[in-house]
């Protein structure tokens, strides 16, 4: 709802200008000076996600699952919670799931960063490799302890590119923002 207050704030701002946010009698009203709110936002946030919301919708999938195999190996082995110890086949399960675990917000950080800084379809391809690497990782764990390891450097590989790619593409941001240079374009104009 544009009120009085918020329309001469709109005009004043231009057109270009956003999300605008006004409150009358303690409710907030949300409108915008053009077009819709999902093209007033600004900078990368503007772009389109759904490539990066998909592969996070299939992690969180993928953590729910490994959820699922902790508890069933819980009723298997007859280990009741809080217990986290018991047969050797159920805390390598558990400690595959507690691992994965460990490393979901690093992944999810580095998967969105990247995706939104540097280029969404490399992230989202190399964050699909990732929850393969984590899935065989998984049950390469669940079958012996040393059988995990060349599934979690795979894993740790993947993460390592897309902090690379998070880092370049954000400091690339920050200098075009602040500095008026943007590496990417430089790059661009030399091999075109």
């Amino acid at each position: 709802m544009m009120t009085a207050r918020s329309l001469s704030r709109c005009q004043m701002q231009g057109p270009r200008s956003g999300l605008i946010v006004t409150s009358a009698g303690g409710a907030a009203h949300f409108s915008t000076c053009s077009g819709s709110i999902r093209s007033t936002l600004s900078g990368a946030m503007n772009k389109d996600c759904s490539l990066l919301a998909a592969v996070s919708l299939l992690s969180a999938i993928q953590q729910a699952y490994f959820a699922v195999r902790v508890g069933n190996a819980r009723k298997k082995y007859k280990v009741l919670p809080p217990l986290v110890t018991g047969s050797p086949d159920f805390e390598r399960i558990f400690r595959a799931q507690q691992n994965s675990v460990e490393f979901y917000p690093t992944f999810l950080v580095v998967l969105w960063s990247s995706g939104l800084f540097f280029n969404q379809e490399i992230a989202s391809v190399i964050g699909l490799l990732y929850l393969f690497s984590r899935f065989i990782y998984f049950n390469e764990y669940a079958k012996s302890a040393k059988r995990r390891l060349p599934a979690f450097r795979i894993g740790i590989a993947l993460l390592l590119i897309l902090v690379c790619m998070s880092t370049g593409g954000i400091g690339n941001s920050l200098f075009d923002k602040y500095f008026d240079f943007n590496l990417a374009k430089k790059i661009k104009k030399i091999i075109l």
